[in-house]
C-alpha cells in the first residue's frame, strides 16, 4: 500500500495557503523532429502519464507559408506528423516527461 504524502504551507495565522497532494511532472528529455514524419518510443509513458509540449522559438514572420508538425502522445511514446498546410516543414523540438 503507498504512502500519502505532500506539501502544506500555513501562514501566520494558520491558514492553509499552499497544499501540493497531486503528482509533481518530471521532465525525462527532447526529441528534434526534423521534416520527416516519424515517433520515439518513450517507456516511461507505458503507464499512461506521459506528456509533451513544444517551445518552438524560431523566427516566423507574418505571411510565411510554414507547416509545424503535429505531434501525439502514447502510452509508448511520441509520434508526429505534418497535415496538409504549406510545403515547408518546420522541424521543432519537442519536450517530455510524466506526471
Amino acid at each position: 500500500m503507498g504512502m500519502t504524502a505532500g506539501f502544506q504551507c500555513f501562514n501566520a495565522q494558520g491558514q492553509l495557503i499552499v497544499d501540493i497532494t497531486d503528482n509533481l511532472p518530471r521532465f525525462i528529455g527532447s526529441v528534434f523532429t526534423g521534416t520527416a514524419v516519424g515517433a520515439f518510443a518513450i517507456p516511461a509513458f507505458a503507464g499512461g502519464r506521459g506528456f509533451a509540449y513544444s517551445t518552438d522559438t524560431t523566427d516566423t514572420y507574418p505571411g510565411d507559408a510554414v507547416n509545424r508538425p503535429i505531434f501525439q502522445v502514447t502510452p509508448s511514446g511520441i509520434s508526429w506528423s505534418w497535415g496538409s498546410g504549406p510545403p515547408i516543414r518546420r522541424p521543432t523540438t519537442i519536450l517530455y516527461g510524466v506526471y
